[in-house]
C-alpha cells in the first residue's frame, strides 16, 4: 500500500497512522486522494517538527494542535552521575589528535589502548608517542573534567 505521509490519524495512546495515498469513498476510487477527500475522511495534516537544536536528547510524541497531528518533543532527563558522563565522553568523544601532526582524531580509550601498545615496543619511535598520546590524553580528560566536574 502507498501511503500520504503528509496526512494521518492518531490513536487515543499517540500511534501515529499515515493517510493511504488512494481512498475509496462511496464505491469510488480516488487516485490520488485529494486534501479535502482524507480530511473528509478523518485524515488531519501532520507537522513534522525538526529534532531540537538545544543540547539534550530528547523522545518524539505526536499530538492532535488546532486540528493538526504535530510531532512534539520532549527533553529526556540525563540522570548519570558526572563521573558517568566523563566515561562516556573517554569512550565517544574524538578528541586526541593522532597521528601527531594530523588531522585525524581518536577517542581518549583509543588513545589510553595505543599507549599500552607502543609502550610493549621498544625503540625510541615507540617512547615518542607514547609520550605525546600521554600528553594529549592528560589534556583531553583535564577538558572533559571541566565539562563535567563532581558535584559539591
Amino acid at each position: 500500500m502507498l501511503y500520504n505521509y503528509n496526512y494521518g490519524k492518531l490513536s487515543s495512546i499517540g500511534y501515529l497512522t499515515y493517510a493511504p495515498k488512494n481512498i475509496q469513498v462511496e464505491g469510488t476510487w480516488y487516485i490520488p486522494a485529494t486534501e479535502e477527500q482524507l480530511i473528509n475522511q478523518g485524515y488531519l495534516p501532520i507537522i513534522d517538527t525538526p529534532y531540537p537544536s538545544e543540547e539534550g536528547n530528547y523522545s518524539a510524541s505526536w499530538e492532535i494542535q488546532d486540528g493538526q497531528i504535530v510531532k512534539v518533543w520532549t527533553l529526556i532527563p540525563d540522570t548519570r552521575t558526572p563521573a558517568e558522563k566523563r566515561e562516556a565522553a573517554y569512550e565517544t568523544k574524538l578528541c586526541v589528535v593522532f597521528p601527531e601532526n594530523s588531522n585525524d582524531l581518536i577517542t581518549i580509550d583509543d588513545g589510553v589502548k595505543l599507549v599500552y601498545e607502543y609502550s610493549c615496543e621498544n625503540t625510541e619511535k615507540a617512547a615518542e608517542i607514547v609520550t605525546y598520546l600521554k600528553a594529549q590524553i592528560t589534556e583531553q580528560k583535564a577538558i572533559i573534567r571541566e565539562e563535567y566536574p563532581d558535584e559539591e
